[in-house]
């Protein structure tokens, strides 16, 4: 029994022994596997320092980002323009977020130091750019070309920060293979700079509206040296921009390749998409010192514009997906704001048309005072203090013009409830028409004045114009009408179809007044004409008596499919109760 314990005992400690040096083993062997694992990381060597961005706040960005995701050993340097050539291979890619703006000239690094890079990237390895990291040594061809792009002084442009859509133009290429489009708030660079044979990646359309180019901008692309590659990303102008999915990554992805020429990093997720309305509502206003913007799916749905001089304005208004209805400045009028409010004449000096050249009425319309206030639930309201006066001279006329702008409904459709009080001052004020041609002081026609709607038909076609009567095309013009719709059909997506319609209040005076329509779009006018106004003044002036108000309320309704007769005028109905 004894023998029997003791060799029980033994055949124990035996195993107890085996299994110690087996976990130490494998403790051992996984310290090997995490050091060769650490050895395998890929080394970035970020250039920094200096940059015409906030890189104290940027840099930091990108090393965090690299470094978190496991997959590169991230080195800083503050003084790219000192560094130790030697050292250069030590590392497996180099990144940019450095320049020397406005001197963009003139500061090259040493000869050795150029030769390594040069021999650095030519010998397999990779050079990343963010942004503005390529601003600089312009005179420096072979980093041009290696860099891909860069800002030309006096060619590259850009407008406000805003939300825009990203174009997965190439989705064969390792960085972008499975990636799809996504969305974006950043600087959207105009007329880059770009090196001959470079390769596009991703493009994104820069609108007008966003004083833009309105064409199809490339913002990522991929170069080659020798056996290296380049990695030149446009997006990145701030923090806030390198905290969407989409860019972080896309610049892991694009980072791994320019060292590599693979890429192993999974897609981050949540790929920013959509964006939908009903979602974190906070996120979907957008406002500057002269703009304020209502987002929907990273689209503009209206924007209101201030400018510093000039007419208050809407545009643009669009569609719940982004279609936009109205046109702004087109060439045969450029005075036309697309929605805005103008009076022709007043008191004889012209506030209408502006001089070609100098883009001034006569007669200036001039915001004093503003209050914007944008709620959670996706209504807005806008009240101005406005003052209507020659040029070098006092008002004449003032106007206090609150706009409420309703949520869009379900279906995307809203409204614009428009409310304007004019107050004369110390004298009468005359509003007056347009004189006839050759008759100047005698008989006038009315014409333009008050709220006037220009529509774009470079995005509906087949216009069907539309009153409370039932009456159709031009035969609305110069009839008494509550209400006018102009509706079309969407080029890009003929199953669509949206409209705007202007309601005239029934307690303005003269109400109803006649129609004012133009449409020119089958005479094979360019650009074609679709335009209408409430015709306050058509038939006669109107004189505001001294110290005296005159209001005028309208509900502009923009929506979806084309305008219905019974609908808009159950639409009136509720409307004049209000």
């Amino acid at each position: 029994m004894k023998n029997r314990l003791t060799s029980s005992f033994r055949t124990r400690v035996k195993f107890s022994i085996y299994f110690f040096c087996i976990s130490i083993l494998i403790l051992f062997s996984s310290g090997q596997i995490m050091n060769a694992a650490d050895h395998s990381k890929i080394e970035v060597l970020i250039l920094s320092g200096k940059n015409n961005h906030k890189w104290q706040l940027t840099t930091p960005a990108i090393e965090n980002l690299l470094e978190e995701s496991g997959r590169f050993k991230v080195t800083v340097t503050n003084d790219p323009e000192n560094l130790n050539p030697n050292e250069l291979n030590k590392y497996d890619v180099i990144l940019s977020n450095w320049n020397t703006w406005p001197d963009v000239t003139g500061h090259r690094w040493k000869p050795d130091l150029e030769k390594a890079f040069l021999d650095f990237v030519a010998s397999g390895k990779g050079f990343v750019v963010v942004h503005a990291g390529s601003s600089t040594l312009q005179d420096w061809p072979e980093f041009q070309q290696i860099a891909g792009g860069t800002w030309g002084k006096g060619i590259t442009g850009h407008g406000p920060i805003h939300t825009f859509k990203v174009i997965i133009k190439d989705t064969n290429h390792p960085i972008t293979k499975g990636l799809k489009d996504f969305y974006i708030k950043d600087e959207l660079w105009n007329n880059t700079k770009f090196q001959p044979n470079i390769k596009i990646l991703c493009t994104a359309y820069s609108s007008s509206d966003w004083k833009g180019t309105d064409k199809y901008e490339p913002i990522i692309v991929t170069t080659h040296y020798g056996k290296g590659r380049g990695f030149f990303s446009v997006l990145g102008h701030n923090k806030a921009t390198m905290q969407n999915i989409a860019w972080r990554t896309l610049l892991l992805r694009g980072t791994e390749w320019a060292a590599t020429g693979k890429v192993t990093i999974p897609i981050q997720e949540p790929w920013p998409a959509t964006f939908k309305i009903a979602e974190r509502q906070s996120k979907y206003w957008e406002q500057t010192d002269t703009t304020v913007a209502l987002i929907n799916d990273y689209k503009i749905v209206w924007q209101f514009n201030l400018p510093k001089i000039g007419k208050p304005y809407f545009h643009p208004l669009n569609t719940i997906d982004g279609y936009t209805l109205t046109w702004l400045s087109p060439s045969d009028h450029p005075w036309h704001y697309a929605l805005w409010f103008s009076w022709k004449y007043i008191n004889g000096i012209n506030y209408w048309e502006e001089d070609r050249k100098t883009h001034l009425p006569e007669g200036l319309t001039e915001v004093t005072r503003q209050s914007i206030k944008t709620n959670d639930d996706l209504s807005a309201k806008i009240i101005l203090h406005i003052s209507y006066h020659p040029q070098n001279s006092g008002a004449v006329l003032t106007e206090v013009r609150t706009i409420y702008i309703s949520p869009p409904d379900k279906a995307g459709n809203y409204y614009i409830d428009w409310l304007g009080e004019f107050k004369a001052g110390k004298k009468d004020v005359v509003l007056e028409r347009t004189p006839i041609e050759g008759q100047e002081g005698g008989r006038r026609w009315g014409g333009y004045a008050t709220l006037g709607l220009r529509v774009n038909t470079e995005t509906l076609t087949g216009i069907k114009l539309l009153n409370n009567e039932g009456r159709k095309g031009l035969d609305i013009h110069t009839n008494p009408t509550e209400w006018t719709d102009i509706s079309g059909v969407v080029k890009d997506d003929t199953t669509k179809s949206a409209g705007i319609t202007i309601f005239d209040y029934y307690k303005n005076p003269r109400h109803p007044v006649p129609g004012y329509v133009i449409n020119t779009e089958n005479k094979n006018d360019e650009p074609s004409f679709v335009y209408t106004n409430p015709g306050f003044l058509y038939n006669s002036s109107y004189t505001i008596k001294a110290g005296e108000t005159l209001t005028l309320r309208y509900r502009i309704y923009v929506h979806n499919g084309m305008g219905n007769l019974k609908k808009l005028n159950d639409m009136f109905k509720k409307y004049i109760k209000k």
